[in-house]
């Protein structure tokens, strides 16, 4: 049986968006399981109220809420990036 490597934290930079909007939940649920309890995510985006082709602010945190996530932090910075950071439980 394969073991499974838990991490502190992973960091996506630019990634969700090259996955359809109906699997970027399965994607961030399979972040969240490579996570040690209480560990980080965090993700460098664009702003999809800027881009339609990236997640909106409502988006980012229905995603990350029904993945399990927690502290779900967002800054929107400059006029189109977008920086999130949350925590597994």
């Amino acid at each position: 049986m394969a073991r499974i490597f838990r991490c502190n934290s992973i960091i996506s930079s630019f990634a969700i968006v090259h996955f359809r909007p109906e699997e970027r939940n399965k994607v961030y649920r399979q972040m969240g399981d490579l996570l040690m309890s209480g560990g980080r995510l965090g993700v460098f985006s664009a702003q999809g109220e800027v881009a339609s082709s990236f997640e909106t602010r409502a988006e980012v945190l229905r995603n990350l809420d029904s993945a399990g996530f927690a502290d779900i932090q967002i800054q929107d910075v400059s006029d189109i990036y977008r920086i999130v950071t949350a925590e597994t439980l």
